[in-house]
């Protein structure tokens, strides 16, 4: 079977397609110019709402770092030495905007020094092989492409990773990527083998979707339902800037014989004077495009950018921060964000599992833990400020009622644990120890008879 097949084009065109918008670069996939006349005299003004929408969705996710925990100290240590090792925190952030535009984000697992990493994919380049048609089943094979130009050739270089073996290809392609046979892979890199044995029963290749149905193998990108709405918004904010930018060239009405048949002032030395004009000649005046359907045209604007957040499921409150009406409750902008955080959530919900699976999977590569899913709990934050006055209220009354344990309403208001929790805590003691002391100094004593026996 030829690699790629047109569908694995067709599905990594799309995805680059999405890439684009996410870029900001309309004019690359959209056809927001309708003639070729319209698209030579009309000005393009891009507002990248689509790059908002990934970027507000990634914050949501992982503004806050997610965590993941388990009981025993010494494998939260390898987990958090990991995590630190792959720079997961700022690899999550990235991916959550590939997610977005791209429907789905891979990370690859590697050893490197005998210690585990983990990367992100460009998603356009990975292509996954099922033996099945069910959406839910494991890849039998992922292969993972790129075409590289070499000594002025373009190549495709093939990476396939099958459970326990990775195997490694370079071919010659013409310009329109038609395979021309085999290439030696010293052309690439000389110390590339062929193939490369990693021991695993499992590829070391991690999907994770965004929001779709069970019908689909990928998820689906943020801008498939509102790609129309893309292009109707570029399209109208062009128009405008079109009619705008004609006001800069007005023109002035003047009486008739100033002008030859050529449109040329007849008498190039013109001397100014006055003159006084009667009723019904022509007055010299400048005219201007006074458009009165510009108004109009701004208030579509902002209508598009609703509808595109309406659809897209994000609170326009993340797009356009209204602070005039003054501070706002964390409880009630929670409220009015309802919406968009359940998206949110759905879109963390394949994280989850991934993340266990990638950790799990890390540390028994490198021999560091044996675990297992019920071994791992998974935090994630949602991004949105913090009320502490009211966070630290919460935490006290859970306290006082046997709610909840000192310990966990200190990590809840300072995102700490381990080391950090335990000097925390003590010096929280020693100063409460302090206070009490000179609160007990201050108390007077009181005394008896002669005053020498104190009461």
């Amino acid at each position: 079977m030829p690699f790629p097949t047109e569908i694995e084009k067709n599905r990594s065109r799309m995805t680059e397609d999405n890439y684009q918008l996410y870029r900001g670069n309309y004019g690359v996939v959209l056809r927001y110019f309708r003639t070729w006349n319209e698209k030579r005299n009309q000005l393009e003004v891009i507002q990248n709402v689509a790059g908002m929408l990934s970027r507000i969705f990634a914050d949501l996710m992982f503004t806050e770092n997610a965590k993941v925990k388990t009981d025993n100290p010494t494998v939260q240590k390898a987990i958090d030495d990991f995590w630190f090792l792959s720079n997961l925190d700022t690899v999550l952030h990235e991916s959550a905007n590939t997610q977005s535009y791209a429907g789905k984000t891979f990370f690859e697992m590697y050893l490197k020094d005998g210690l585990a990493h983990v990367c992100e994919l460009n998603p356009a380049n990975v292509y996954p092989q099922y033996a099945t048609m069910y959406a839910q089943g494991e890849p039998t094979a992922i292969i993972v492409s790129w075409e590289p130009t070499i000594g002025g050739k373009p190549t495709r270089f093939i990476k396939t990773h099958t459970p326990g073996l990775i195997t490694y290809e370079l071919r010659e392609i013409t310009s329109g990527g038609l395979d021309k046979g085999t290439l030696p892979l010293a052309m690439l890199d000389p110390t590339l083998p062929d193939f490369e044995a990693t021991g695993l029963d499992y590829i070391p290749i991690y999907q994770v979707n965004n929001v779709k149905t069970g019908r689909e193998v990928d998820g689906v990108s943020d801008y498939d339902d509102v790609r129309s709405l893309f292009e109707e918004l570029t399209r109208v904010q062009s128009q405008i800037a079109t009619q705008l930018k004609k006001h800069a060239d007005a023109k002035m009405a003047v009486p008739p014989g100033v002008l030859n048949e050529h449109g040329k002032v007849i008498n190039t030395d013109i001397e100014m004077f006055e003159v006084s004009m009667e009723k019904g000649e022509i007055v010299p005046q400048y005219v201007v495009n006074t458009n009165p359907l510009i108004a109009d045209a701004f208030t579509e604007i902002e209508k598009l950018i609703e509808a595109i957040a309406r659809v897209a499921e994000v609170s326009t409150v993340l797009i356009d921060w209204n602070v005039s009406g003054g501070a706002e409750k964390v409880g009630a902008l929670r409220l009015r964000l309802l919406r968009t955080l359940s998206k949110v959530k759905r879109k963390l919900r394949p994280y989850e599992n991934s993340l266990k699976d990638i950790v799990i999977d890390a540390l028994a590569w490198q021999g560091s833990a044996q675990l297992t899913h019920t071994d791992l709990n998974v935090i994630f934050g949602d991004g949105l400020p913090k009320d502490i006055l009211e966070e630290a209220q919460l935490q006290t009354l859970l306290v006082t009622n046997n709610l909840q344990s000192e310990d966990d309403a200190l990590r809840a208001l300072y995102g700490i644990d381990g080391e950090l929790l335990t000097q925390k805590k003590a010096d929280i003691e020693a100063d409460s120890a302090k206070r009490t002391a000179a609160a007990m100094s201050t108390i007077p004593s009181f005394s008896m008879g002669n005053g020498n026996q104190p009461v």
